[in-house]
């Protein structure tokens, strides 16, 4: 899988079928998700960050997928005769949540729901919907399976604090985890 495609396939993962009118994945599959992007928008439509949320909602959230980093190692298959190539790619989910909720515990719990519900979707398939190591007819990737690398098997979080004014709070969430994936060459 290139770049591209691991981005793609946890766009798909998180944020459903890529419409390209709208420059986003606009199928949230966790709830309190809006859009999940490529690329932080320069103005984003205030629709994307409330996606499959109730008129009214007080907080919502943009989710854009990143790959911070990366490493290609040669592996050895079976002796010197086969082998392959180990690619790492480390994701970084970044989540900006914006809420008019009137209190900064608001949109901490939030946060903090959110947190747990994407943790959740990660933990249901650790290849993000790509067909992991033995995949077929073209492997995938598997996430946390950086065995060799600083970190390895963690998914990492940070929250930033609240940021509030008169009329807007804003919140920053990242996810940090490896994808993981085995090239024979």
């Amino acid at each position: 899988m290139s770049s591209s495609s691991v981005i793609d396939q946890i766009g798909v993962f998180f944020g459903g079928a890529y419409v390209a009118a709208f420059k986003c994945y606009n199928t949230p599959q966790v709830a309190g998700l809006g859009a999940v992007r490529r690329g932080k928008p320069k103005d984003a439509d205030a629709a994307q960050w409330y996606l499959g949320q109730p008129a009214g909602t007080a907080s919502g959230s943009v989710m854009v997928v990143r790959l911070s980093d990366g490493a290609e190692k040669r592996v050895a298959f079976a002796g010197p005769v086969s082998g392959g190539k180990k690619v790492s790619h480390e994701v970084v989910l970044q989540v900006f949540v914006r809420s008019t909720a009137l209190d900064a515990e608001d949109v901490e719990d939030y946060t903090r729901t959110l947190l747990d519900a994407l943790r959740d979707r990660l933990h249901s398939d650790r290849t993000c919907g790509s067909g992991g190591l033995d995949g077929q007819p073209t492997p995938g990737f598997e996430i946390g399976e950086d065995y060799d690398g600083p970190g390895s098997d963690l998914i990492e979080w940070h929250l930033s604090d609240v940021e509030t004014s008169a009329n807007l709070s804003k919140q920053y969430l990242t996810i940090h985890f490896s994808a993981s994936e085995y090239i024979e060459a």
